[in-house]
């Protein structure tokens, strides 16, 4: 029609030829990376757009892993470490995987480790209110042997001495503690360990 009402046909080629490209950029800035992906190979093998294809092919690229990217930001927020883990692992496999991949595996890992320290601190700090005093000494026993987050170690032992003072006396000097008062119940050796 426009060629009826006598446009230049080298305009009209023009235009015509850059609908596609525009429709990839297009499905590429909407996040339908596979149709862009499809719709690239087929001008690829048309062979007339040799010249714009390479470009096009690196913004794919770019957008995908910048989704991919987010994508697993959003499940280490959500605490999901173990689909986040998953998916880099996956993504490591990949040959056009970003070469700072290794910076998100070190933020997972952080983050990992934060929210372990804080569900462990949480929950010793949970035994201590509710005056279960040797499941928590337990707790930080076997928090002691692995060598994390010292402070937060040190800081909850603290606490626990602090509200058990009522009922034990502490030899700081080889960490023993002793029960103030007897309770009058008899035990066995089994039993009275179990209770110490």
């Amino acid at each position: 029609a426009a060629l009826r009402l006598g446009a230049d046909p080298t305009k009209i080629e023009e235009l015509r030829r850059g609908i596609p490209l525009k429709l990839v950029k297009y499905l590429i800035e909407t996040e339908k990376f596979e149709k862009a992906g499809e719709l690239l190979l087929e001008l690829e093998l048309e062979g007339d757009y040799e010249l714009e294809i390479s470009e096009l092919y690196i913004l794919l690229l770019n957008k995908t892993n910048q989704f991919k990217w987010d994508e697993i930001l959003v499940l280490i927020e959500q605490n999901k470490f173990s689909t986040a883990e998953v998916k880099i692992i996956e993504w490591e496999k990949n040959d056009n995987a970003p070469s700072n991949l290794p910076k998100l595996k070190k933020y997972l890992q952080q983050e990992k480790t934060e929210f372990t320290q804080k569900k462990r601190r949480e929950r010793v700090r949970s035994l201590i209110d509710n005056n279960k005093f040797s499941d928590a000494k337990r707790e930080l026993d076997r928090w002691d042997h692995t060598g994390e987050d010292i402070i937060g170690l040190k800081e909850l032992t603290a606490y626990l001495v602090d509200k058990n003072k009522k009922s034990i006396v502490i030899d700081h000097g080889t960490g023993l503690m002793w029960q103030k008062e007897p309770d009058g119940k008899q035990r066995n050796w089994k039993n009275a360990k179990w209770y110490c």
